[in-house]
């Protein structure tokens, strides 16, 4: 008989780490600039923004929309995420330090397929 080995390996899903996800905070530190961004259905609005490099960020998530939102973004040390969801008719602040190194880094929300549906923006650190 033929006899076949493997052994499989899990490939990179692109899920967000438990320690990389944090939460939300009540209000945006006052050495952040803040910036906020309204998700209606599978949008972002507006769907860019820009910041400093290594510049403290705030970003206030308002969901005008009728699903609950989510929010990550993709950084050089890996992506960090905002805790669970934004619930309709609510809003949440999640804070990071922008990377020092100039450039566009993809956010998204990870919730389901709401990436794939273009729930995608664009932040800009020059």
């Amino acid at each position: 008989p033929k006899v076949v080995t493997a052994a499989p390996v899990q490939v990179e899903t692109g899920g967000i780490p438990p320690e990389a996800m944090m939460a939300p905070v009540d209000r945006a530190p006052a050495d952040a600039v803040l910036v906020e961004l309204e998700t209606n259905n599978f949008t972002f609005h507006p769907h860019t923004f820009t910041v400093q490099p290594g510049q403290k960020v705030a970003v206030k998530i308002v969901n005008n929309g009728v699903p609950p939102s989510g929010f990550a973004i993709k950084l050089p040390s890996g992506p960090v995420a905002l805790k669970g969801p934004v619930k309709p008719g609510q809003s949440a602040i999640f804070v990071f330090t922008a990377p020092s190194k100039p450039g566009e880094y993809e956010f998204f929300s990870p919730l389901g397929p709401q990436r794939f549906f273009g729930m995608t923006g664009m932040m800009t650190v020059q």
